[in-house]
Protein backbone atom coordinates (compact mmCIF):
# COMPACT_ATOMS: atom_id res chain seq x y z
CA UNK A 1 0.00 0.00 0.00
CA UNK A 2 1.38 3.44 -0.96
CA UNK A 3 -0.10 6.95 -1.23
CA UNK A 4 -0.70 6.66 -4.99
CA UNK A 5 -4.51 6.41 -4.66
CA UNK A 6 -4.69 9.30 -2.21
CA UNK A 7 -2.17 11.60 -3.87
CA UNK A 8 -3.09 10.59 -7.38
CA UNK A 9 -1.71 13.68 -9.16
CA UNK A 10 1.86 13.16 -7.92
CA UNK A 11 4.33 11.82 -10.44
CA UNK A 12 6.35 8.64 -9.85
CA UNK A 13 9.37 10.78 -9.02
CA UNK A 14 7.29 12.83 -6.57
CA UNK A 15 6.18 9.66 -4.78
CA UNK A 16 9.69 8.25 -4.68
CA UNK A 17 11.04 11.43 -3.08
CA UNK A 18 8.14 11.58 -0.63
CA UNK A 19 8.47 7.94 0.44
CA UNK A 20 12.15 8.48 1.18
CA UNK A 21 11.06 10.85 3.97
CA UNK A 22 8.48 8.49 5.53
CA UNK A 23 8.84 7.28 9.11
CA UNK A 24 7.09 3.96 9.85
CA UNK A 25 5.10 3.82 13.12
CA UNK A 26 2.90 1.15 14.72
CA UNK A 27 0.09 1.63 17.21
CA UNK A 28 -1.85 -0.92 19.24
CA UNK A 29 -5.63 -1.01 19.65
CA UNK A 30 -7.04 2.11 21.42
CA UNK A 31 -3.68 3.91 21.39
CA UNK A 32 -3.87 7.67 20.75
CA UNK A 33 -2.38 8.67 17.38
CA UNK A 34 -3.41 12.34 17.09
CA UNK A 35 -4.83 14.46 19.91
CA UNK A 36 -7.50 17.10 19.25
CA UNK A 37 -5.87 20.53 19.35
CA UNK A 38 -2.37 19.20 18.66
CA UNK A 39 -0.42 21.56 16.39
CA UNK A 40 1.93 18.97 14.96
CA UNK A 41 2.23 19.53 11.21
CA UNK A 42 2.40 16.08 9.66
CA UNK A 43 0.53 13.71 7.38
CA UNK A 44 -0.22 10.17 8.54
CA UNK A 45 -0.79 7.59 5.81
CA UNK A 46 -2.57 4.41 6.93
CA UNK A 47 -0.86 1.29 5.59
CA UNK A 48 -2.64 -1.36 7.66
CA UNK A 49 -5.50 -1.42 10.15
CA UNK A 50 -8.31 1.00 10.91
CA UNK A 51 -8.58 4.13 13.05
CA UNK A 52 -11.54 5.99 14.58
CA UNK A 53 -11.86 9.75 14.49
CA UNK A 54 -13.53 11.33 17.53
CA UNK A 55 -14.33 14.85 18.60
CA UNK A 56 -15.45 16.49 21.82
CA UNK A 57 -18.81 18.18 21.29
CA UNK A 58 -20.69 19.93 24.11
CA UNK A 59 -18.74 17.91 26.68
CA UNK A 60 -19.34 14.57 24.97
CA UNK A 61 -16.88 12.49 22.94
CA UNK A 62 -18.45 11.53 19.61
CA UNK A 63 -16.95 9.15 17.05
CA UNK A 64 -17.87 10.36 13.57
CA UNK A 65 -15.54 8.53 11.15
CA UNK A 66 -13.57 5.36 10.65
CA UNK A 67 -10.61 5.36 8.26
CA UNK A 68 -8.57 2.49 6.84
CA UNK A 69 -5.72 1.57 4.51
CA UNK A 70 -5.03 4.22 1.90
CA UNK A 71 -6.52 7.08 3.92
CA UNK A 72 -4.63 10.12 5.15
CA UNK A 73 -4.86 11.73 8.61
CA UNK A 74 -3.77 15.23 9.61
CA UNK A 75 -4.55 16.99 6.36
CA UNK A 76 -6.50 19.88 7.92
CA UNK A 77 -3.84 20.91 10.45
CA UNK A 78 -1.27 20.50 7.69
CA UNK A 79 -3.15 22.63 5.16
CA UNK A 80 -4.35 25.35 7.52
CA UNK A 81 -1.55 25.27 10.11
CA UNK A 82 -4.16 25.02 12.87
CA UNK A 83 -4.66 22.60 15.71
CA UNK A 84 -6.07 19.16 14.91
CA UNK A 85 -9.88 19.36 14.77
CA UNK A 86 -10.31 15.82 16.13
CA UNK A 87 -8.53 13.02 17.97
CA UNK A 88 -7.59 9.78 16.24
CA UNK A 89 -7.30 6.39 17.99
CA UNK A 90 -6.24 3.00 16.68
CA UNK A 91 -9.37 0.87 16.21
CA UNK A 92 -7.07 -2.16 15.93
CA UNK A 93 -3.35 -2.66 15.47
CA UNK A 94 -2.31 -0.02 12.95
CA UNK A 95 0.75 0.66 10.81
CA UNK A 96 1.31 4.21 9.53
CA UNK A 97 3.78 6.15 7.40
CA UNK A 98 4.34 9.61 8.84
CA UNK A 99 5.46 12.52 6.65
CA UNK A 100 6.65 15.42 8.81
CA UNK A 101 5.65 18.88 7.62
CA UNK A 102 9.19 20.15 7.27
CA UNK A 103 10.05 17.29 4.90
CA UNK A 104 7.03 17.99 2.70
CA UNK A 105 7.73 21.74 2.74
CA UNK A 106 11.31 21.05 1.63
CA UNK A 107 10.04 19.12 -1.39
CA UNK A 108 7.65 21.95 -2.22
CA UNK A 109 10.46 24.45 -2.39
CA UNK A 110 12.97 22.23 -4.20
CA UNK A 111 10.92 20.22 -6.72
CA UNK A 112 9.25 22.24 -9.51
CA UNK A 113 5.49 21.70 -9.62
CA UNK A 114 5.41 19.46 -6.53
CA UNK A 115 3.50 22.00 -4.46
CA UNK A 116 0.65 22.36 -6.98
CA UNK A 117 0.37 18.61 -7.61
CA UNK A 118 0.48 17.84 -3.89
CA UNK A 119 -2.21 20.32 -2.82
CA UNK A 120 -4.51 19.51 -5.72
CA UNK A 121 -4.27 15.78 -4.94
CA UNK A 122 -4.92 16.34 -1.26
CA UNK A 123 -7.78 18.73 -2.02
CA UNK A 124 -9.76 16.17 -4.01
CA UNK A 125 -9.39 13.46 -1.37
CA UNK A 126 -10.07 15.87 1.47
CA UNK A 127 -13.21 17.40 0.01
CA UNK A 128 -14.83 14.05 -0.71
CA UNK A 129 -14.04 12.67 2.75
CA UNK A 130 -15.31 15.77 4.56
CA UNK A 131 -18.59 15.61 2.68
CA UNK A 132 -19.04 11.95 3.52
CA UNK A 133 -18.19 12.08 7.20
CA UNK A 134 -18.75 15.58 8.59
CA UNK A 135 -21.79 16.34 10.72
CA UNK A 136 -22.71 19.59 12.41
CA UNK A 137 -25.13 17.83 14.71
CA UNK A 138 -24.00 14.28 15.43
CA UNK A 139 -27.01 11.93 15.68
CA UNK A 140 -25.84 10.74 19.09
CA UNK A 141 -26.41 14.26 20.42
CA UNK A 142 -29.81 14.93 18.87
CA UNK A 143 -31.48 11.56 18.66
CA UNK A 144 -34.85 13.25 19.29
CA UNK A 145 -34.49 15.40 16.15
CA UNK A 146 -33.95 13.05 13.23
CA UNK A 147 -34.31 15.78 10.62
CA UNK A 148 -31.80 18.18 12.14
CA UNK A 149 -28.86 17.89 9.80
CA UNK A 150 -25.65 19.33 8.41
CA UNK A 151 -25.30 17.57 5.08
CA UNK A 152 -28.22 15.40 4.22
CA UNK A 153 -26.43 12.86 2.10
CA UNK A 154 -22.87 11.78 1.44
CA UNK A 155 -21.31 13.18 -1.71
CA UNK A 156 -20.64 9.87 -3.38
CA UNK A 157 -20.38 9.18 -7.07
CA UNK A 158 -24.02 9.19 -8.22
CA UNK A 159 -25.61 6.47 -10.29
CA UNK A 160 -25.96 8.11 -13.69
CA UNK A 161 -29.53 7.98 -14.97
CA UNK A 162 -28.79 10.01 -18.06
CA UNK A 163 -26.00 11.58 -20.01
CA UNK A 164 -24.39 14.76 -18.69
CA UNK A 165 -24.84 17.39 -21.43
CA UNK A 166 -21.88 17.49 -23.82
CA UNK A 167 -22.06 21.28 -23.76
CA UNK A 168 -21.32 21.20 -20.03
CA UNK A 169 -18.24 19.02 -20.58
CA UNK A 170 -16.96 21.58 -23.09
CA UNK A 171 -17.60 24.43 -20.63
CA UNK A 172 -15.68 22.60 -17.88
CA UNK A 173 -12.73 22.14 -20.26
CA UNK A 174 -12.83 25.82 -21.20
CA UNK A 175 -12.72 26.74 -17.51
CA UNK A 176 -9.68 24.53 -16.95
CA UNK A 177 -7.85 26.00 -19.97
CA UNK A 178 -8.49 29.56 -18.77
CA UNK A 179 -7.20 28.86 -15.25
CA UNK A 180 -4.11 27.03 -16.56
CA UNK A 181 -3.38 29.96 -18.88
CA UNK A 182 -3.60 32.42 -15.99
CA UNK A 183 -1.41 30.17 -13.85
CA UNK A 184 1.22 30.09 -16.60
CA UNK A 185 1.61 33.88 -16.70
CA UNK A 186 4.83 34.63 -14.86
CA UNK A 187 4.97 38.43 -14.77
CA UNK A 188 2.49 40.70 -13.00
CA UNK A 189 2.69 43.35 -15.75
CA UNK A 190 1.53 41.08 -18.59
CA UNK A 191 -0.36 42.98 -21.27
CA UNK A 192 -3.58 41.08 -20.58
CA UNK A 193 -5.24 41.42 -17.19
CA UNK A 194 -5.34 37.81 -15.91
CA UNK A 195 -8.08 38.61 -13.40
CA UNK A 196 -10.50 39.47 -16.18
CA UNK A 197 -10.03 36.06 -17.80
CA UNK A 198 -10.15 34.17 -14.47
CA UNK A 199 -13.24 36.06 -13.31
CA UNK A 200 -14.96 35.42 -16.63
CA UNK A 201 -14.07 31.71 -16.54
CA UNK A 202 -15.31 31.26 -12.96
CA UNK A 203 -18.47 33.26 -13.56
CA UNK A 204 -19.24 31.37 -16.77
CA UNK A 205 -18.81 28.04 -15.02
CA UNK A 206 -21.08 29.09 -12.17
CA UNK A 207 -23.72 30.21 -14.65
CA UNK A 208 -23.36 27.02 -16.69
CA UNK A 209 -23.86 24.86 -13.61
CA UNK A 210 -27.12 26.61 -12.71
CA UNK A 211 -28.34 26.71 -16.31
CA UNK A 212 -27.88 22.99 -16.92
CA UNK A 213 -29.53 22.11 -13.60
CA UNK A 214 -32.52 24.29 -14.47
CA UNK A 215 -32.76 22.66 -17.89
CA UNK A 216 -32.39 19.09 -16.60
CA UNK A 217 -33.35 19.07 -12.91
CA UNK A 218 -33.60 15.27 -12.91
CA UNK A 219 -29.83 15.18 -13.57
CA UNK A 220 -28.90 17.72 -10.88
CA UNK A 221 -26.67 15.40 -8.85
CA UNK A 222 -24.94 14.05 -11.95
CA UNK A 223 -24.35 17.55 -13.31
CA UNK A 224 -23.06 18.77 -9.94
CA UNK A 225 -20.71 15.83 -9.57
CA UNK A 226 -19.39 16.25 -13.11
CA UNK A 227 -18.55 19.91 -12.49
CA UNK A 228 -17.08 19.12 -9.08
CA UNK A 229 -14.76 16.45 -10.46
CA UNK A 230 -13.54 18.64 -13.30
CA UNK A 231 -12.95 21.86 -11.38
CA UNK A 232 -12.31 21.16 -7.70
CA UNK A 233 -8.49 20.96 -7.93
CA UNK A 234 -8.51 24.45 -9.45
CA UNK A 235 -10.96 26.05 -7.04
CA UNK A 236 -9.01 24.56 -4.14
CA UNK A 237 -6.10 26.81 -5.11
CA UNK A 238 -8.20 29.61 -3.54
CA UNK A 239 -7.60 29.91 0.20
CA UNK A 240 -11.14 31.03 1.03
CA UNK A 241 -12.77 28.38 -1.16
CA UNK A 242 -10.53 25.68 0.36
CA UNK A 243 -11.47 26.63 3.91
CA UNK A 244 -15.16 26.95 3.03
CA UNK A 245 -15.14 23.59 1.26
CA UNK A 246 -13.12 21.57 3.77
CA UNK A 247 -14.81 23.10 6.84
CA UNK A 248 -12.08 22.86 9.52
CA UNK A 249 -14.71 22.85 12.32
CA UNK A 250 -16.89 20.33 10.47
CA UNK A 251 -19.78 22.68 9.71
CA UNK A 252 -20.27 25.39 7.12
CA UNK A 253 -20.19 29.07 8.01
CA UNK A 254 -17.64 28.34 10.73
CA UNK A 255 -15.51 31.18 12.08
CA UNK A 256 -12.54 30.35 9.83
CA UNK A 257 -14.65 30.78 6.69
CA UNK A 258 -16.67 33.79 7.82
CA UNK A 259 -13.62 35.65 9.12
CA UNK A 260 -11.89 35.31 5.76
CA UNK A 261 -15.00 36.52 3.96
CA UNK A 262 -15.36 39.52 6.29
CA UNK A 263 -11.68 40.49 5.95
CA UNK A 264 -12.00 40.22 2.15
CA UNK A 265 -8.28 39.86 1.45
CA UNK A 266 -7.68 37.48 -1.50
CA UNK A 267 -4.92 34.89 -1.28
CA UNK A 268 -4.20 31.49 -2.70
CA UNK A 269 -1.74 29.05 -4.20
CA UNK A 270 0.17 30.94 -6.88
CA UNK A 271 -1.29 33.63 -9.10
CA UNK A 272 -4.26 31.56 -10.25
CA UNK A 273 -5.23 30.72 -6.66
CA UNK A 274 -5.19 34.38 -5.61
CA UNK A 275 -7.24 35.42 -8.64
CA UNK A 276 -9.83 32.68 -8.06
CA UNK A 277 -9.98 33.77 -4.41
CA UNK A 278 -10.57 37.37 -5.48
CA UNK A 279 -13.47 36.21 -7.69
CA UNK A 280 -14.90 33.96 -4.97
CA UNK A 281 -14.99 36.87 -2.51
CA UNK A 282 -17.17 38.81 -4.97
CA UNK A 283 -19.90 36.15 -4.98
CA UNK A 284 -23.34 37.26 -3.79
CA UNK A 285 -22.91 34.74 -0.96
CA UNK A 286 -19.83 36.53 0.38
CA UNK A 287 -21.24 40.03 -0.09
CA UNK A 288 -24.39 38.92 1.74
CA UNK A 289 -22.36 37.68 4.71
CA UNK A 290 -20.52 41.02 4.87
CA UNK A 291 -23.80 42.96 4.66
CA UNK A 292 -25.29 40.77 7.39
CA UNK A 293 -22.42 41.61 9.71
CA UNK A 294 -22.88 45.34 9.09
CA UNK A 295 -26.64 45.17 9.74
CA UNK A 296 -26.13 43.23 12.97
CA UNK A 297 -23.50 45.73 14.11
CA UNK A 298 -25.89 48.64 13.45
CA UNK A 299 -28.67 46.79 15.29
CA UNK A 300 -26.51 46.25 18.38
CA UNK A 301 -25.50 49.90 18.31
CA UNK A 302 -29.16 50.94 18.08
CA UNK A 303 -30.00 48.68 21.03
CA UNK A 304 -27.30 50.39 23.12
CA UNK A 305 -28.97 53.72 22.44
CA UNK A 306 -32.56 52.47 22.83
CA UNK A 307 -31.87 50.90 26.22
CA UNK A 308 -29.33 53.48 27.41
CA UNK A 309 -31.45 54.38 30.45
CA UNK A 310 -30.85 50.83 31.74
CA UNK A 311 -27.11 51.47 31.82
CA UNK A 312 -26.43 47.99 30.44
CA UNK A 313 -27.93 46.34 27.36
CA UNK A 314 -27.92 42.56 27.31
CA UNK A 315 -27.13 41.06 23.90
CA UNK A 316 -26.95 37.33 23.18
CA UNK A 317 -25.67 35.51 20.10
CA UNK A 318 -26.70 31.97 19.27
CA UNK A 319 -23.94 30.40 17.15
CA UNK A 320 -22.56 33.59 15.61
CA UNK A 321 -19.49 32.57 13.57
CA UNK A 322 -17.09 35.35 14.63
CA UNK A 323 -18.89 37.99 16.77
CA UNK A 324 -17.08 40.68 14.77
CA UNK A 325 -20.39 42.55 14.69
CA UNK A 326 -20.14 42.96 18.48
CA UNK A 327 -16.64 44.40 18.16
CA UNK A 328 -17.73 46.85 15.44
CA UNK A 329 -20.70 47.98 17.57
CA UNK A 330 -18.46 48.70 20.56
CA UNK A 331 -16.12 51.23 18.98
CA UNK A 332 -17.77 54.28 20.53
CA UNK A 333 -19.06 55.30 23.96
CA UNK A 334 -22.59 56.19 22.86
CA UNK A 335 -25.40 54.49 24.78
CA UNK A 336 -25.36 51.68 27.31
CA UNK A 337 -22.57 49.28 28.10
CA UNK A 338 -22.98 45.99 26.22
CA UNK A 339 -23.18 42.81 28.29
CA UNK A 340 -22.60 40.24 25.60
CA UNK A 341 -23.41 36.54 25.99
CA UNK A 342 -22.07 34.29 23.25
CA UNK A 343 -23.01 30.62 22.76
CA UNK A 344 -20.68 28.65 20.50
CA UNK A 345 -20.63 25.27 18.79
CA UNK A 346 -17.08 24.50 19.95
CA UNK A 347 -14.19 25.75 22.02
CA UNK A 348 -12.15 26.89 19.04
CA UNK A 349 -14.89 29.29 17.95
CA UNK A 350 -15.21 30.56 21.53
CA UNK A 351 -11.46 31.18 21.78
CA UNK A 352 -11.46 33.05 18.48
CA UNK A 353 -14.22 35.43 19.59
CA UNK A 354 -12.74 35.85 23.07
CA UNK A 355 -9.40 36.91 21.58
CA UNK A 356 -11.20 39.23 19.15
CA UNK A 357 -13.33 40.95 21.81
CA UNK A 358 -10.85 41.12 24.70
CA UNK A 359 -9.98 44.73 25.47
CA UNK A 360 -13.05 46.23 23.77
CA UNK A 361 -14.31 49.36 25.53
CA UNK A 362 -17.81 49.35 27.00
CA UNK A 363 -18.12 45.58 26.70
CA UNK A 364 -18.63 42.84 29.28
CA UNK A 365 -18.78 39.29 27.96
CA UNK A 366 -19.81 35.81 29.04
CA UNK A 367 -18.90 33.10 26.55
CA UNK A 368 -20.02 29.47 26.66
CA UNK A 369 -19.74 26.32 24.59
CA UNK A 370 -23.36 25.19 24.45
CA UNK A 371 -25.45 22.97 22.20
CA UNK A 372 -28.20 25.26 20.89
CA UNK A 373 -30.30 22.22 20.08
CA UNK A 374 -30.22 21.19 23.72
CA UNK A 375 -31.35 24.68 24.72
CA UNK A 376 -34.45 24.36 22.58
CA UNK A 377 -35.18 20.96 24.14
CA UNK A 378 -34.84 22.41 27.64
CA UNK A 379 -31.68 20.41 28.25
CA UNK A 380 -29.12 23.22 28.19
CA UNK A 381 -26.62 23.37 31.04
CA UNK A 382 -26.17 27.18 31.14
CA UNK A 383 -28.62 29.34 33.08
CA UNK A 384 -29.10 32.60 31.18
CA UNK A 385 -30.90 35.84 32.11
CA UNK A 386 -33.43 37.54 29.85
CA UNK A 387 -31.96 39.70 27.10
CA UNK A 388 -32.72 42.95 25.32
CA UNK A 389 -31.52 41.52 22.00
CA UNK A 390 -30.92 37.96 20.79
CA UNK A 391 -29.65 37.18 17.32
CA UNK A 392 -29.16 33.86 15.58
CA UNK A 393 -27.46 33.51 12.19
CA UNK A 394 -26.00 30.52 10.40
CA UNK A 395 -28.20 28.06 12.29
CA UNK A 396 -31.74 27.36 11.06
CA UNK A 397 -30.47 26.69 7.54
CA UNK A 398 -29.15 23.45 9.05
CA UNK A 399 -32.68 22.44 10.09
CA UNK A 400 -35.31 21.27 7.63
CA UNK A 401 -37.75 20.52 10.45
CA UNK A 402 -39.90 23.63 10.92
CA UNK A 403 -41.41 22.22 14.11
CA UNK A 404 -38.02 22.17 15.75
CA UNK A 405 -37.17 25.63 14.41
CA UNK A 406 -40.35 26.84 16.16
CA UNK A 407 -39.14 25.27 19.43
CA UNK A 408 -35.93 27.24 19.09
CA UNK A 409 -37.97 30.44 18.56
CA UNK A 410 -40.00 29.63 21.67
CA UNK A 411 -36.81 29.29 23.69
CA UNK A 412 -35.55 32.64 22.40
CA UNK A 413 -38.92 34.27 23.19
CA UNK A 414 -38.75 33.08 26.81
CA UNK A 415 -35.26 34.56 27.15
CA UNK A 416 -36.20 38.03 25.93
CA UNK A 417 -37.22 40.89 28.16
CA UNK A 418 -40.61 42.47 27.31
CA UNK A 419 -40.11 44.52 24.13
CA UNK A 420 -36.84 42.71 23.56
CA UNK A 421 -35.98 41.73 19.98
CA UNK A 422 -35.03 38.49 18.26
CA UNK A 423 -33.21 38.62 14.93
CA UNK A 424 -33.16 35.39 12.94
CA UNK A 425 -31.07 34.95 9.81
CA UNK A 426 -32.14 32.61 7.02
CA UNK A 427 -30.98 31.75 3.53
CA UNK A 428 -33.69 32.46 0.97
CA UNK A 429 -34.99 30.24 -1.81
CA UNK A 430 -33.95 33.02 -4.23
CA UNK A 431 -30.23 32.54 -3.45
CA UNK A 432 -28.45 32.97 -6.82
CA UNK A 433 -25.39 31.03 -5.59
CA UNK A 434 -27.41 28.06 -4.37
CA UNK A 435 -26.21 25.53 -6.98
CA UNK A 436 -22.58 26.62 -6.70
CA UNK A 437 -22.51 26.44 -2.92
CA UNK A 438 -24.36 23.11 -2.81
CA UNK A 439 -22.42 21.23 -5.48
CA UNK A 440 -18.96 22.84 -5.29
CA UNK A 441 -18.70 23.75 -1.60
CA UNK A 442 -20.94 20.94 -0.34
CA UNK A 443 -23.10 23.40 1.63
CA UNK A 444 -26.52 21.73 1.54
CA UNK A 445 -28.39 24.60 3.14
CA UNK A 446 -32.10 24.67 3.88
CA UNK A 447 -33.49 27.61 1.91
CA UNK A 448 -36.77 29.18 3.01
CA UNK A 449 -39.11 31.66 1.38
CA UNK A 450 -39.96 34.93 3.11
CA UNK A 451 -43.49 33.60 3.60
CA UNK A 452 -42.22 30.43 5.27
CA UNK A 453 -39.96 32.51 7.51
CA UNK A 454 -42.90 34.63 8.68
CA UNK A 455 -44.92 31.47 9.32
CA UNK A 456 -42.25 30.19 11.72
CA UNK A 457 -42.76 33.23 13.94
CA UNK A 458 -46.56 33.02 13.67
CA UNK A 459 -46.45 29.38 14.85
CA UNK A 460 -44.20 30.26 17.80
CA UNK A 461 -44.70 32.13 21.06
CA UNK A 462 -44.22 35.39 19.12
CA UNK A 463 -47.68 34.77 17.66
CA UNK A 464 -49.17 37.81 15.92
CA UNK A 465 -46.23 40.11 16.70
CA UNK A 466 -45.14 41.99 13.55
CA UNK A 467 -42.15 40.51 11.73
CA UNK A 468 -39.84 42.85 9.85
CA UNK A 469 -37.82 41.25 7.06
CA UNK A 470 -34.65 42.94 5.93
CA UNK A 471 -33.20 41.41 2.77
CA UNK A 472 -29.66 41.83 1.55
CA UNK A 473 -30.70 43.13 -1.88
CA UNK A 474 -29.02 40.09 -3.43
CA UNK A 475 -31.65 37.43 -2.77
CA UNK A 476 -29.24 35.35 -0.68
CA UNK A 477 -30.34 35.96 2.91
CA UNK A 478 -32.84 37.86 5.02
CA UNK A 479 -32.82 38.92 8.66
CA UNK A 480 -36.24 38.56 10.34
CA UNK A 481 -36.77 40.82 13.33
CA UNK A 482 -39.58 40.39 15.89
CA UNK A 483 -40.24 41.82 19.38
CA UNK A 484 -41.63 40.10 22.42
CA UNK A 485 -44.84 41.98 23.16
CA UNK A 486 -45.50 40.84 26.74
Amino acid sequence: MNPRNTLELLTDDDLRLLMQKADRHRFVKDELIVEEGSRRQALFFIRQGRVRVVRTYSGQVVAYATLGPGDVIGEMSFLENTGASASVFAEEDVELDVFEGYHVNALMTSVPGFSTRFFQSLAVTLAHRVRETSKLIPPLLVEEIPRAQHMRGPSKTPVLVGEVPEELSVEVKEFRRAILAAHALSTPDASADPYISVSKACGSLREALSRHIRQKPHLEKEIGFHVLGGTLPFFMLSDTFRIACTMPRRYFEDHHTVDRILRNQPSGEGRAGTLIDKWFLTLSLCESIRKRSRVLSDTIREARIRWSEHGVVRVMSLSSPTCREVLDASTDEIGATTHFTGLFQDGDALSFSRDLLTGSRGLVMDLFVENVLYLALGRGEVQLPQQHLIYCVGFIEHLDDDAFAVRMLNWAHSHLLPQGTLILGSFLDTNPDRHFTEHLLGWELVHRSETRLRELFAQSAFGAAPVELKGDGLGVQALASCRRLN
